[in-house]
């Protein structure tokens, strides 16, 4: 299911990071901190086997059990990938980008979707993650300085957009899901 970490390549001096090197190495984090969820695969089938989302609170302000974690993944991935694209594709000025913590969409998906099979899940964020990490990839210096205008957090460039909804994102959540499951994360936190 996980694809292995991207070496770092580039022509960048020691000590330097190329802007097309930073997306590699924001693809490099963003895959690892999926290789870390999907790597959860027994302990979250072993989770839906004892009941799963069955036995968790309803609504939108419920604690986010394994379910609500895996259900937000597989909408926000292809949702900042989509939001990379429209960057990408705006003019020259800085177009709307982004949503809030409260956008209904965003809330309702998560609340559809925790009851579906972990397998499924899973499943879904496996191919988006590999399509944003494709994308990042292929990108050059001037895509990651294309600008998008975040509801909150104000005008951010694609590289910022990327680090803040994708990688940091995925790494904050899979710290999240091994605290819903459990488990001692890397950094020795529960």
């Amino acid at each position: 299911m996980s694809r292995s970490v991207p070496e770092r390549s580039g022509s960048a001096r020691v000590g330097e990071v190329s802007k097309a090197g930073e997306a590699v190495t924001m693809a490099g984090r963003i895959d690892v901190a999926w290789t870390a969820i999907a790597g959860r695969r027994d302990a979250l089938l072993a989770w839906e086997a004892a009941g799963g989302s069955a036995w968790a609170p309803d609504g939108p302000e419920a604690p986010w059990d394994p379910g609500r974690i895996l259900a937000h993944l597989a909408e926000m991935v292809p949702y900042w990938l989509g939001e990379m694209e429209r960057i990408l594709a705006g003019g020259p000025d800085p177009i709307p980008v982004g949503r809030t913590a409260a956008d209904p969409i965003r809330v309702l998906s998560v609340e559809r979707d925790r009851t579906l099979p972990v397998a499924e899940l899973l499943e879904r964020t496996d191919v988006d993650v590999g399509r944003v990490v494709a994308r990042l990839r292929n990108l050059d210096e001037a895509a990651l300085t294309r600008r998008g205008v975040h509801p909150v957090r104000g005008e951010m460039t694609l590289a910022q957009v990327v680090n803040s909804g994708l990688a940091k994102h995925l790494e904050d959540h899979a710290a999240q899901l091994d605290d819903a499951l459990g488990l001692a994360s890397p950094e020795g936190r529960r």
